[in-house]
């Protein structure tokens, strides 16, 4: 859902001026073709099979016409193409070969914004920040300005020390974070009240109940302000890992401290207490657990 609402944001932004001559007209047509493939909804599997044949129509066009004025648009949808897809890895490398073409300062804007997305989804998160930086310097006023700035925050904690804290969790039980150095940590941000983070949740669950055994320890931070139902909430969820809400909301003094603006939103720390990675979701949650585990820090 985020990343076809983002395809679809993304579709009106860059508008080109497609000349009168007959092979331009030709690529104009496969550009608009593929543009009618991915603006298509429908069930999951129609919609991929429409991306591939936007993808195909794309590439045969970028084949067949390099240097016609469709093609920087071309190279472009390439990449969102392959982000709907969730090949990100594939993606970044179109988005990077685009970005060293022709491009108008509206190009450039989207993508910058969807290089860094790339590489946040792909784990090399030090370029997904340093791509965030580039993308906000340039573009402070995009309309994407405020997503990249609540993204950027806990991706500035990459490579760095995980803040520690000490409190009690909501069941009155001590809650040191210190306690948690000499092994592998996932601190999960969410709040009931967020649909989002409810949805997240199973996925959260399926994590915990796979990699717990295996070592990996659990901190949950609810920005909830009723903690009587937030313990109801966790009791039927059966939730098992320890909990701390202050009841604070955005204001609470360790959403803070993570530089935490957005929810869901996920840290994994390694064994060193060092954040390796951030904002997980769904397999690439899974993806950044089973790389964090094999290397042992």
């Amino acid at each position: 859902m985020r990343i076809a609402c983002l395809v679809a944001a993304v579709m009106l932004l860059w508008a080109w001026a497609p000349s009168p001559a007959h092979a331009q007209l030709t690529a104009t047509e496969r550009l608009m073709e593929a543009k009618d493939l991915l603006r298509k909804k429908g069930v999951p599997c129609e919609v991929e099979r429409c991306t591939e044949l936007a993808l195909r129509n794309l590439r045969a066009l970028l084949k067949e016409y390099p240097d016609a004025p469709e093609a920087p648009f071309a190279r472009y949808l390439c990449g969102v193409s392959l982000i709907r897809l969730e090949r990100y890895k594939e993606a970044a490398e179109v988005l990077q070969d685009a970005l060293q073409g022709p491009v108008d300062s509206r190009g450039k804007e989207n993508i910058l914004y969807h290089l860094a997305f790339c590489y946040l989804h792909s784990l090399d998160q030090v370029k997904a920040r340093e791509n965030y930086e580039a993308f906000l310097r340039e573009f402070p006023q995009s309309r994407n300005a405020n997503d990249a700035k609540k993204l950027l925050g806990p991706l500035k904690l990459i490579g760095s020390k995980a803040p520690l804290f000490k409190a009690e969790d909501i069941n009155g039980q001590p809650l040191d974070l210190k306690g948690f150095i000499g092994r592998p940590l996932l601190i999960h941000f969410w709040a009931t009240w967020c649909p989002p983070d409810r949805q997240d949740l199973p996925n959260i669950k399926k994590a915990y109940d796979q990699f717990h055994e295996k070592g990996l320890e659990f901190v949950g931070v609810s920005l909830d302000t009723d903690t009587k139902a937030l313990a109801e909430h966790l009791k039927a969820q059966a939730i098992a890992w320890p909990q701390y809400c202050d009841g604070k909301k955005w204001d609470s003094p360790v959403a803070r401290i993570y530089n935490v603006s957005s929810i869901p939103m996920v840290f994994l720390m390694d064994r060193r207490g060092i954040v390796r990675y951030v904002d997980l979701r769904d397999e690439t949650l899974f993806k950044a657990i089973g790389l964090l585990l094999q290397d042992g820090q």
